[in-house]
């Protein structure tokens, strides 16, 4: 379109790019450019240009003074409607000396496409927020590769990023569309992947050579609903003590005795003391010298670096009690390790979580009145008996009824710094207070050590959250998930760019960290995910109190969380302690709760919940998880869990500096004079035959032949996005060769049922091309082939008995029709007789496996028709349990589940052979035959013994 100069020279134009890196933040922010025409020039100039941070903001109204003109062309089409001056009003935000850019323009159509693409592109924005989303367009891929290690950044990678496999993280990319710019895109992921990998195989060196520490931490979640504390809340505060052979048998705190209040002058002696006195210590410096009655070893701090103990048994807490070697007779050295054990047990860290701390109205606004937090916070402190005087409040954060606590021993005081505190309500209208997180952020730096003077610090992040009630409110819990997740930011002090020439300091801004930037993420709270059952089916389950090992876990099978954690809903790779303890929502008292005490108006629930999340730099393990149901003042149970930290101890600058030089030594990648050089070999991989959970696997080598280290990954052969078949697996799909390196490729094959299901009904020729493409160079093409060999196995019942003879007999499987087909597949009834022939007396028969090679022969007879094996000389026992082992797999492996899904809790409940029966109307035809096969076979071996073996025999079956 042509213009007059005049005209032309009054234009502004206006562009929006995400282009600029911070390295110390590992995220794009996008900047705002206004251009101006160059005079006598087609060219233009950028008049206006600052970055889009926190407080930047476009806003239109009504001019008040005169502004720049961004009037249209005459040939632009006008509007029907009066023609009226807008101003457009770009606050930068970022610094108030800058003053706002106030531009005019009369076209309001096109101010409606601006404002329309812009509420676009902020959709895409929030779409693709997750750290490592791909950019949904492929130009700005240049712009978004890293320019330096991100390793080295102070602050910790995104810990949702940090688990994402890497092939997500890379371009989309099909044979003959890869271009320079995703190329370079994919280099950067991959160096920045390949630095980790790195580094965190120095890290586990060193903790594998005793170089970590350890830190032992007590976390609690208690929904308080409204009530001030009036119980002890020793059980949950404290370690757990169930199990331990010392704490069950010796109280640290014995009970107080009864006293008259009058004789509180008299009596002086601490119950401690009168408890101590009677321990006899060896002084640790004279094992063989005299004893002290009266004495005890001053406590040290369970947390230690080089501990001996933890090394020697690779942290396993149980494993370092064995050492104290306690035993329970008495004797003057028994007695101190006693003492010692106990002191190790303790938390060195606790952090509480409690939510519902105010249900009056001024919980629906944001308070800072505090008396409710200093009540439970002396009711923690009362729990810990005798031992608060070794413990301190470190920090703490209430947002009206959530209040996050963390108390540490005094002796750890010092290692914690850099506190940072944030919460959001997530409420009525999403803002207010009576729903939402309380959030900390703590920096943990272990003690130095002569390898380590300057150790590498971690950051812990605990979030205590409340999320939204009832049950059908799961979709509303999710986005609360994601909208706390989005919302919670703590500030952060980071310098912009590195020294100078001049050696000066680099400047310092303050920028908004959100809570997965952190080494290890705890998430806590009454996250109120509810069971997805009816609640007389919930009741039934949980009050058959010989079943409960086995139905909590049928139950947890509908718990929503597990839901939502499985389908990446909420919560995508979060880690749970299994749970074995009772619901611990709702209870009720007297006439309005059941046996178990749970309220007759709301159905049990797992509601409260302590989940975590861990990168590479640290390792958690867990050592319990329960509910307390000792502590009965709320209509929740506390639930507690005990875990360790492990951190390796590693020397700051030590590590900066091995990270920085692999860096230099993989930076060169995008030379452009210097083309990558990757020999692939072989390029042609045979299987053979392919067989159902008989797993094989081939090595295809990437040799890098050039000067320069290269990166390579596998692509599609379309625009499907699947670089090779499911029944194949490639580990890895991308990686970096450093030069004159080499990294082998596995190719696997290990069928089992989902892929079976699909290959049983398909061609048995397997072929499939896998295309290698070389970062900024060329594809290598990997041919590989096998023959699936056909099983019974992962096949639906309607199918096979349709067959007229086994799967494997028939080059292609021949189909009867419905009315011609047999009761029930043959495979089965084949292996329930041999049981019955064999295997009737074998009283371990389903507890314990048998041989796989046995239980091979067991699949291969019944897919082929050859005969069963018998038994002979004294294979008995090792035949019967492979056989019974092989029936497990066959009715493990069906497509469809012999019971249907919705009817699994009913089965669970039925008391009685009429319940059974009316289920059965419920089963397909087969199935019904199968039901019926299996369950006289159980009936039959039940009946083979005295009658007392036989109940004892039915019950072991029937758990």
């Amino acid at each position: 379109m042509t213009e007059s100069t005049s005209l032309r020279n009054q234009r502004r134009g206006l562009l929006l790019l995400s282009l600029i890196w911070i390295a110390q933040l590992a995220m794009n922010k996008h900047a705002f450019f206004c251009f101006r025409p160059k005079p006598l020039s087609s060219e233009y100039l950028v008049e206006r240009a600052f970055p889009i941070l926190d407080g930047f903001s476009i806003s239109v109204a009504q001019p008040r003074r005169q502004t720049i003109d961004l009037s249209v062309s005459p040939s632009t089409t006008a509007l029907p409607e009066p023609r009226s001056e807008l101003t457009l009003t770009i606050n930068p935000g970022y610094d108030p000396a800058k003053e706002p850019l106030i531009l005019l323009t009369q076209d309001t159509q096109r101010l409606r496409s601006l404002l329309a693409e812009t509420k676009r592109l902020r959709d895409i924005s929030i779409a693709n927020s997750e750290p490592g989303t791909q950019s949904a367009y492929t130009w700005t891929l240049p712009y978004q590769f890293r320019p330096d290690a991100t390793i080295l950044s102070p602050v910790p990678q995104d810990l949702r990023h940090a688990h994402r496999p890497l092939h997500e993280l890379l371009s989309t990319a099909a044979a003959g569309t890869s271009t320079p710019a995703s190329d370079a895109y994919d280099i950067s992921v991959i160096r920045e992947d390949w630095i980790r990998s790195q580094v965190r195989a120095r890290c586990c060196a060193l903790a594998s050579e005793g170089q970590q520490t350890s830190l032992r931490m007590r976390i609690g979640t208690f929904n308080v609903n409204g009530k001030l504390p009036s119980q002890d809340l020793a059980a949950w505060v404290q370690p757990q003590t169930q199990g331990h052979p010392v704490l069950e048998n010796w109280k640290f705190i014995p009970p107080l005795p009864e006293v008259s209040p009058f004789e509180l002058e008299v009596s002086t002696t601490r119950p401690l003391d009168v408890a101590m006195s009677d321990l006899t210590v060896t002084d640790k410096n004279d094992k063989d010298g005299p004893s002290v009655k009266g004495s005890v070893e001053t406590p040290t701090p369970s947390i230690s670096v080089d501990s001996d103990v933890m090394v020697a048994h690779g942290g396993d807490e149980n494993a370092a009690q064995e050492v104290f070697d306690v035993s329970h007779t008495h004797g003057n050295s028994n007695e101190v390790k006693k003492a010692t054990t106990i002191l190790q047990g303790d938390s060195d860290l606790i952090v509480l979580g409690f939510q519902e701390l105010d249900l009056s109205a001024g919980a629906l606004l944001y308070s800072t009145e505090t008396t409710r937090e200093d009540a439970w916070f002396g009711a923690a402190m009362a729990g810990l008996g005798e031992k608060a005087e070794h413990y301190v409040k470190l920090v703490s954060k209430q947002l009206v009824g959530m209040l996050l606590l963390v108390i540490v021993k005094r002796s750890l005081r010092g290692s914690f710094s850099q506190i940072q505190t944030a919460s959001v309500g997530a409420g009525i209208m999403g803002l207010m207070g009576n729903k939402g997180a309380t959030a900390l952020r703590l920096v943990f730096t272990p003690e130095p050590t002569p390898q380590a003077s300057s150790p590498r610090s971690v950051v812990l992040t605990f979030v205590n959250s409340h999320l939204a009630a009832f049950d059908e409110m799961y979709e509303k819990r999710n986005a609360d998930f994601y909208d706390l997740s989005k919302r919670l930011a703590f500030d952060s002090t980071l310098p912009l760019g590195d020294y100078d020439d001049r050696g000066a300091a680099p400047s310092l801004r303050s920028v908004p960290l959100n809570v997965y930037q952190s080494d290890v993420l705890f998430w806590l709270g009454d996250l109120n995910y509810r069971l997805n059952l009816p609640d007389s089916d919930v009741r039934t389950l949980l009050t058959r109190k010989q079943d409960r090992a086995w139905n909590v876990p049928e139950l947890l099978k509908y718990d929503q969380l597990n839901t939502a954690m499985r389908t990446r809903s909420a919560f995508a790779n979060f880690k749970e302690f299994p749970i074995t303890h009772l619901p611990s929502y709702r209870y009720g008292t007297g006439l309005l709760a059941d046996s178990l005490g749970y309220d007759l108006k709301r159905k049990p629930a797992w509601t409260d919940r302590i989940l975590h999340m861990c990168s590479y730099t640290a390792y958690v393990k867990q050592l319990g998880y329960r509910s307390h149901t000792e502590v009965t003042m709320s209509d929740h149970r506390p639930v507690s869990a005990d875990l360790n930290l492990y951190v390796p101890v590693v020397d700051s600058a030590a590590l900066d500096e091995h990270a920085h030089a692999l860096w230099m030594g993989v930076a060169n990648i995008e030379q452009p004079h210097m083309a990558p050089q990757l020999a692939v070999e072989p390029t042609i991989v045979e299987f053979g035959k392919i067989r159902y959970k008989h797993p094989d696997r081939k090595v295809v080598r990437v040799e890098n032949t050039g000067k320069i280290a290269s990166t390579f990954r596998f692509i599609s052969l379309d625009s499907s996005g699947d670089t090779h078949p499911r029944w194949l697996r490639v580990e890895p799909v991308a990686a970096l060769v450093p030069a004159g390196e080499h990294v082998d490729i596995i190719l696997s094959v290990d069928v089992c049922d989902s892929e079976a299901a699909t290959l049983n009904r398909e061609d048995a020729q397997l072929d499939c091309l896998l295309i290698l493409h070389t970062s900024l160079g060329k594809d290598h093409f990997v041919a590989v082939s096998g023959i699936w060999e056909r099983t019974c196995f992962a096949t639906s019942l309607q199918r096979l008995v349709r067959m007229t003879a086994p799967v494997r007999s028939l080059k292609k499987p021949q189909l009867v029709s419905e009315d011609q087909a047999a009761t029930a597949p043959k495979e089965l009834t084949r292996l329930v007789s041999w049981l019955m022939n064999y295997a009737a007396e074998e009283d371990d028969l389903f507890f314990f496996p048998g041989e796989l090679t046995w239980v091979s022969t067991f699949q291969e007879s019944l897919d082929t028709g050859a005969d069963l094996p018998k038994p002979s000389g004294n294979n008995k026992s090792v035949l019967s349990l492979s056989a019974a082992q092989c029936l497990l797999q066959f009715l493990a492996s069906l497509p469809d589940a012999l019971a249907p899904p919705f009817l699994h809790v009913q089965c669970a409940g039925v008391s009685n052979r009429d319940e059974a029966f009316e289920l059965l109307n419920e089963f397909l035809g087969v199935s019904v035959n199968v039901w019926i096969a299996v369950t006289s076979f159980l009936h039959f071996i039940c009946q083979q013994k005295s009658s007392s073996d036989n109940a004892r025999r039915a019950e072991r079956l029937g758990v």
